[in-house]
């Protein structure tokens, strides 16, 4: 593949990465591109964590995961939503070679259909190539946990590595926080998994996968285990479960990071951050500059010592690191950030991001840097479209096959998920349930919400700065109430809707009037003379304020008392 090619392909990462944020700052919200991954048919994923709603849809909690694909042409086909119910965060990114994709990271509160282990716990959420969520699997322990690195296997299992500070289902907490491997089944099923670690903070934040040519799967992990770069083999077959094979120490990691692993052959390539001339593999193609370097380490794939071990270092003056790598026609491509000028290129002291491919020595063939208008420019991944470009890219078309299916369903628009619902009608009544089902669109659930509030108001679909968006307005003196549905599967945030009463707001004799209690729990206190007769006092008030209530719903037309009036009724 030709350097032209492949810079074409990380322009596209960055550009895709940049998107999101653009879009989701129309709402003045942001949100962090995780992770990058190309289909089959040239269609390219990024995952992302939303800070907020984005600019099409509104998020059901403080922070949740988006997966959204463009296709080859560069358009959005669609952007899903986990829905998480508190917080969720993504971290990994993988498409399979039938199209499937699989999202993992952490996640608090209810999603989709789960239930909290203990603080934040490890999820993998499968999709397909549609964005229908095929199933999602939790694991988790009393601490927190979360998947760091994801990967499809041969078989089509799921590959996971992450970390714990606790112990994980049928295995040990050996202090501090732990890595862990785990493999999933393709119907979502727990097939094994393996904690690891030293007494100090662990992790396993890198993972390669294959196959090992003898019906089994090849698994290494990589990560930082009390400040040491450590990298951990395994071997899993179905029939044997998974054996623990070679363990190799890098180097000394304080403040470094594995960020990427990739194998061709009987090499295997490792790219991360570490301070100066710190690892121990092999002598230095590419000698080091200073400071933090980002790195690219030859190893052999069964972490034996041979002729194959290399270290080049990838680095300016200032802080660096490289983020991602790739292997396309047995060439080596490592993409990251610099801090600084970087082969000749770059400005001096901003954060730029850049892609590398390197030779047979080690040493760079060449190398682009990659800024930003806007300011500092962080890439996050790198993914390459093997197929390369065609006549329909030119034209703005996609490849593949055109999608007939309703890509407009709540579904495959927003954080909604089948079974979500909200309960609405007329306040003062009993309320309707409305269940968002896999197929309804924005209209269909305005249809639905239409009848439930039949004689108060009417919801319909407005278009504001090019977003729809549900809208409810109450009839005069009518109002709507809007209530939560069932704990995790609440669609109300999602729809872009406040829970409690809507009421119309015009000045007219009869209009709908809000009366509050004002008493609190806290205050209500009988373990003294004097909080005894301060409850009372307050428990009158709100008496008082009840009869106010009943006499406006008797007599709606009725004057507006005057404060002599209300005290003379307080008295009867």
């Amino acid at each position: 593949m030709s350097p032209s090619s492949l810079i074409f392909v990380a322009v596209v990462v960055i550009w895709a990465s940049y998107l999101v944020v653009h879009v989701t700052r129309r709402r003045e919200h942001l949100a962090t591109a995780r992770s990058v991954a190309t289909g089959t048919d040239g269609s390219v994923y990024v995952l992302a964590d939303l800070g907020g709603d984005s600019a099409s849809s509104a998020i059901k909690s403080a922070r949740d995961v988006a997966l959204l694909k463009y296709d080859s042409a560069g358009k959005l086909a669609f952007s899903e939503m986990l829905g998480a119910s508190d917080s969720a965060s993504g971290f990994a990114l993988a498409v399979s070679a039938d199209g499937r994709v699989a999202v993992a990271g952490s996640a608090q509160g209810a999603l989709s259909g789960t239930t909290a282990k203990g603080g934040a716990d490890s999820f993998v959420t499968l999709f397909d190539s549609n964005g229908k969520e095929l199933w999602t699997a939790r694991r988790g322990a009393t601490g927190a946990d979360q998947v760091n690195a994801i990967a499809f296997a041969p078989d089509g299992s799921v590959i996971v590595a992450g970390q714990t500070e606790s112990a994980l289902a049928g295995q040990v907490a050996l202090g501090g926080a732990d890595g862990y491997v785990r493999g999933i089944s393709a119907s979502g099923g727990e097939l094994f998994t393996r904690q690891f670690g030293s007494g100090g903070a662990d992790a396993a934040t890198a993972l390669m996968v294959r196959d090992n040519g003898s019906g089994g799967i090849e698994i290494v992990t990589g990560g930082v285990e009390n400040n040491r770069g450590v990298l951990r083999s395994f071997t899993y077959a179905s029939n044997v479960d998974v054996s623990t094979g070679a363990t190799r120490d890098i180097g000394y990691f304080y403040k470094g990071a594995i960020n990427s692993i990739v194998a061709d052959g009987s090499s295997l390539y490792v790219g991360g951050e570490i301070g100066a001339d710190r690892l121990t593999v092999g002598a230095s193609a590419v000698g080091a500059v200073a400071g933090q370097e980002g790195f690219v380490a030859r190893l052999d794939t069964g972490l034996v010592s041979t002729a194959l071990y290399r270290t080049t270092y990838i680095g300016s003056s200032h802080d660096d690191a490289v983020r991602s790598l790739a292997v396309v026609n047995g060439e080596v491509y490592a993409a990251g950030v610099t801090g600084g000028i970087l082969a000749g290129q770059g400005t001096q002291g901003s954060k730029q991001s850049f892609l590398s491919r390197l030779g047979d020595d080690g040493a760079a063939d060449w190398t682009r840097t990659f800024s930003s208008l806007g300011g500092a420019i962080s890439l996050t991944g790198l993914a390459v479209d093997q197929t390369g470009g065609s006549v329909l890219d030119v034209l703005g078309l996609p490849r593949g096959t055109v999608a007939a299916s309703d890509s407009g369903t709540l579904v495959n628009r927003s954080a909604l998920r089948v079974g979500d619902e909200l309960k609405i009608g007329i306040d003062g009544r009993r309320l309707t349930t409305i269940r968002v089902g896999e197929r309804d669109t924005l209209a269909t659930l305005t249809v639905q919400i239409n009848r439930a509030i039949a004689g108060a108001g009417r919801a319909e679909i407005v278009k504001e700065n090019g977003v729809e968006r549900l809208k409810i307005t109450p009839l005069t003196g009518k109002a709507v109430r809007v209530e939560a549905g069932r704990e995790g599967r609440d669609a109300v945030a999602a729809l872009g809707l406040i829970q409690g009463v809507i009421a119309s707001n015009t000045e007219t004799r009869g209009a709908l009037k809000t009366y509050g209690l004002g008493l609190i729990a806290a205050d209500l206190r009988l373990d003294s003379k004097t909080n005894i007769a301060s409850a009372k006092a307050e428990i009158s008030a709100a008496i008082s304020i009840v009869r106010q209530a009943y006499e406006a719903l008797l007599n709606p037309n009725a004057k507006e008392l005057t404060d002599e009036e209300k005290r003379l009724q307080e008295r009867r």
